[in-house]
């Protein structure tokens, strides 16, 4: 009898304690997990993506790759599982992040090779001069993208200059707001100025507004700040300490139980002395 109420089954509380400090570890390991949204972006670009991110309440970070032989690159991350990096992805898209690389004319002549011929001058400078406009444009606060097709007409001496075709232009810009972000009339200015002999009668200016969806809370999966993983980092090493506390009292007394048993075990095997001095 006295066995079996030394060794009587009951809940465990240090058991408890261990299932709380799982859950807890799990929690904290969940909001440590950061997923890569895009990479080789420049660092007003990365910048750019994490302010955005933040306005539609996810947790972005960014981080540099250096690069041996060029201008170092960034990489955005959000905080969270899968759900929170396909919600990303879409806020991204919908404002057209990343934007896609456009050559200046310091590009496009920084490249080394054969000697061009005219055909190949004169592509290499529609090239960049749309891209001169289209990073000009781009950097208008609420435009989300802009596009600038020039087209310069063949210089034929034979034909007479009334004859001639003439420089034609047509720009795309994507806004977000309610109405554009600058007026056609500007644009049409800054793009005839750009081009040589480009009116602005011969420009054509579309503008489509990004209808942007709002993000639902229930939509995002909780993750927890920096701040936040600190003090859960904390609580957790504290309970282990009262977990370990815990365990150490319950060892030393489950010790204490077993070696009670044990003598009365010990003394039940014995056989009992009469006044004889027999058994």
């Amino acid at each position: 009898m006295e066995s079996n109420r030394l060794f009587k089954p009951r809940f465990d509380p240090a058991r408890r304690w261990g299932l709380a400090v799982v859950a807890l570890a799990a929690l904290a390991s969940t909001g440590c997990l950061r997923q890569e949204l895009v990479s080789g972006l420049d660092e007003r670009e990365s910048q750019e993506i994490i302010v955005l991110l933040e306005s539609y309440g996810l947790d972005g970070v960014r981080e540099m790759v250096a690069q041996e032989r060029a201008e170092p690159t960034w990489t955005v991350l959000v905080r969270g599982g899968d759900q929170n990096r396909v919600t990303a992805w879409k806020v991204l898209q919908e404002n057209g992040l990343p934007r896609e690389r456009v050559q200046g004319l310091s590009d496009v002549f920084a490249e080394q090779g054969m000697i061009p011929t005219e055909t190949q001058e004169k592509a290499k400078i529609l090239v960049g001069l749309s891209g001169e406009m289209s990073r000009t444009l781009r950097s208008i606060k609420g435009v989300v993208d802009a596009r600038v097709h020039v087209v310069l007409p063949e210089d034929n001496p034979l034909v007479d200059e009334e004859r001639r075709a003439k420089p034609s232009a047509s720009v795309l810009i994507r806004y977000a707001g309610d109405k554009p972000p600058i007026a056609q009339a500007d644009v049409l200015r800054l793009v005839a100025k750009g081009v040589e002999g480009l009116q602005e009668d011969q420009i054509a200016v579309v503008f489509h507004k990004v209808e942007q969806t709002p993000i639902a809370q229930s939509d995002l999966a909780w993750a927890p700040t920096t701040d936040e993983l600190l003090v859960a980092s904390l609580a957790l090493l504290g309970v282990l300490g009262l977990l370990s506390l815990i365990l150490l009292g319950r060892l030393r007394a489950q010790t204490g139980r077993v070696k009670q048993l044990e003598q009365l075990q010990l003394a039940a095997t014995q056989p009992t002395r009469t006044e004889g001095g027999r058994a």
